[in-house]
């Protein structure tokens, strides 16, 4: 016979265990940040690549053969770490989405990262870990935005990276122009848009109501513009005709060093002290731009690359695999090659340099007159595009500048100076200046947000920058 009350008393046991795994839930979601972030101090130099190559936002097309390839390293070296990877989907607006992961995945989502390597020859130990989405767990089936989550399996409540990333349906093709700036004042300083968005691959019942565009500058969130809209539409085209809406200060050239060899200085370095461990690189000291005139040079806007000139011999792993799909990324400094394969079995050909450069303690100096009341900070790729206490540099009253170390894999980097005023507003021009010259990468993104949808569609991207 069914013992029916210790069947309900059962039950009642379970509320409690289920209302506490719900709380658990809904804490770890609410520390997630939905953007470019690094919770904890030991990660370092995470990067992503489509289809080997960088981007300034990664985006790859739904149903298609691309492939986002994603890596970080871990200098703590603990053993009882298992990474594990969560993908959210999320709205235009980067809040979590309303439809569930059957919706938006094909396969798995709370899955391991499989794929590291320890570092080689290296003063700093660290693990390489890397993941290429799609692969063979996990497919997606809606555009969109994207957060990828990497957490600790010990420690599921506490985010260790949370990574934007877009999926685009690439339907809608827009017409970008540089236009003069209607502003006398912004006319030296600014960049601004003409935008509009052929229609007629897309079916929409009112494109003014339904389509938004984000502007983002150098993949640089923190300055994008958010929602843009139509204003006209005429013969299947969306107008975006507002004055100057479309509009960025075009800022200076990015500030840059290279640190691909430790055996000597490369650009902007000053001085290497070999002989305490991380090896510390003192860079030339900075001063503020904002009373120069314009000055070409050749700069990666704001982001920075992994290499290594001291173990440039070391051999390739072997690939059993054979493909002609082979991308080989080359700047035009020839700083670093990067290949790549793009198949349907989750290979990414890993360069031994993403193991075998080291770590280095990088000290920058800006030279201002001494303003305390003003706060300072090295801005760029290289900080998460983020405004952080760890990267302010803090007055040095025995060399008279304003001071910070950072640790930092080789490689090439550009980099600013940000200043936040007492009043916490973030201030790139006064210590960069800007002029229309400036060459910046510009990605433009198209989302479809129809009426009684739930989920807004990623219809159209564009990349394009501001010299060609």
């Amino acid at each position: 016979m069914v013992n029916y009350l210790k069947m309900s008393t059962y039950k009642f046991r379970l509320i409690p265990l289920l209302i506490l795994s719900l709380i658990s839930l809904s804490q770890a979601q609410s520390k997630i940040k939905n953007e470019d972030w690094v919770y904890v101090q030991e990660v370092k130099s995470v990067l992503t690549y489509i289809n080997g190559l960088y981007k300034p936002v990664p985006v790859i097309r739904l149903g298609s053969s691309d492939v986002m390839h994603f890596q970080f390293d871990d200098i703590n070296d603990s053993e009882d770490k298992e990474y594990r990877y969560k993908i959210i989907h999320c709205n235009k607006d980067w809040e979590k989405s309303l439809i569930s992961e059957l919706d938006y995945l094909v396969g798995f989502n709370d899955e391991p990262l499989r794929s590291w390597e320890f570092s080689q020859g290296t003063f700093v130990p660290y693990t390489h870990f890397y993941i290429d989405f799609p692969n063979s767990n996990t497919q997606f089936k809606a555009s969109g935005n994207y957060i990828l989550v990497i957490y600790d399996k010990n420690q599921k409540e506490k985010p260790i990276i949370t990574k934007r990333f877009m999926v685009t349906e690439d339907k809608l093709t827009p017409i970008v122009d540089f236009i003069r700036p209607i502003s006398v004042i912004d006319a030296r300083r600014n960049h601004q848009f003409s935008f509009q968005l052929p229609m007629k691959n897309l079916s929409t019942f009112n494109p003014q109501r339904d389509i938004y565009v984000h502007a983002i500058q150098n993949g640089n969130w923190l300055n994008a513009q958010y929602n843009l809209k139509g204003e006209i539409f005429i013969s299947d085209v969306l107008k975006f005709n507002s004055f100057g809406a479309i509009n960025f200060l075009a800022l200076n050239e990015f500030r840059n060093f290279d640190t691909r060899t430790l055996m000597s200085r490369g650009r902007h370095v000053k001085k290497i002290n070999r002989e305490v461990t991380p090896i510390e690189v003192e860079l030339v000291y900075d001063k503020s731009f904002e009373a120069l005139t314009y000055s070409l040079m050749f700069d990666f806007n704001g982001k920075y690359f992994i290499n290594n000139l001291d173990f440039g011999a070391s051999e390739r792993r072997p690939f059993a695999l054979t493909t002609q799909n082979l991308y080989k990324l080359r700047d035009l400094n020839n700083i670093m090659e990067r290949p790549f394969i793009n198949t349907s079995s989750d290979s990414y050909m890993i360069n031994p340099k993403d193991y075998s450069s080291d770590y280095a303690q990088v000290m920058f100096s800006l030279q201002l007159v001494p303003n305390l009341k003003d706060k300072y900070y090295v801005y760029g790729e290289l900080t998460n595009w983020q405004i952080l206490p760890e990267n302010e540099l803090k007055y040095n009253p025995d060399s008279e500048k304003f001071e910070v170390s950072l640790l930092l894999k080789q490689g090439y980097y550009d980099y600013m100076y940000m200043k936040v005023g007492p009043d916490g507003k973030a201030d790139l021009n006064s210590l960069q200046g800007s002029w229309q010259e400036t060459e910046n990468d510009y990605t433009f993104l198209t989302y479809l947000r129809e009426y009684g949808a739930r989920y807004d569609r990623l219809v159209g991207v564009r990349v394009l920058s501001s010299r060609y």
